[in-house]
């Protein structure tokens, strides 16, 4: 009868100040701490999910480490690794995040984000933006009682979704678009990519 939250750590060697303020030095410590302080809110049932790209930076494993002692407890569970982040969206009631962009995807399906970092979505109100750590802790402790988001913040969330996901690359002749997918050669992927903007460079006009 517990509310399902699930908590999103970062991929921990990712660019953490790239996209503007975190409230914490950086996504290792945000999962860190969070991790400890919601250990002890029992009357929700915490759901933490590895990033899926952390096999990029070798860190399987790592968000497991953490849970070392407090793992199925009464309220901290480790998400299943063939559970598909939209599959998330059919249970959770509030999602957990840095700046991820499940957290706009989350909007967009109508379910309460709450965000430790800014993000290009920032400042619409369509996500929980805690000021300070101590908000976000006050904001972790209220997650039980959180009202469901109404239609009106959901639509603008959807188009907020839309006009990123949209503008997030700018198409271009000579910069070729990387992909990478779970299961994929990382360093494989990166020779293609330099060898064919190596190639553009030589053959095309910006």
């Amino acid at each position: 009868k517990r509310p399902i939250v699930f908590f999103m750590p970062h991929a921990f060697s990712d660019a953490c100040h790239s996209s503007g303020p975190l409230l914490f030095r950086d996504y290792y410590q945000f999962a860190v701490k969070t991790i400890q302080y919601i250990k002890n809110l029992h009357d929700v049932c915490w759901i933490i999910k590895p990033h899926p790209s952390s096999f990029m930076y070798g860190e399987e494993g790592v968000v497991s480490d953490l849970l070392t002692g407090i793992l199925h407890e009464s309220n901290i569970f480790l998400c299943p690794t063939d559970l598909n982040t939209a599959s998330v969206f059919e249970v959770a009631s509030t999602i957990i995040t840095g700046r991820g962009t499940v957290a706009i995807e989350a909007a967009a399906c109508g379910i309460n984000a709450i965000m430790a970092g800014k993000a290009p979505w920032s400042g619409f109100g369509v996500c929980y933006e805690p000021k300070s750590q101590d908000e976000y802790f006050e904001l972790l402790d209220k997650v039980p009682y959180c009202q469901q988001m109404n239609s009106k913040l959901q639509n603008k969330a959807k188009q907020l979704i839309y006009c990123y996901l949209i503008n997030r690359h700018i198409k271009s002749q000579v910069v070729p678009e990387l992909q990478v997918l779970p299961g994929d050669l990382i360093n494989d992927k990166w020779e293609e990519f330099f060898r064919e903007l190596n190639n553009n460079l030589k053959t095309k006009s910006f």
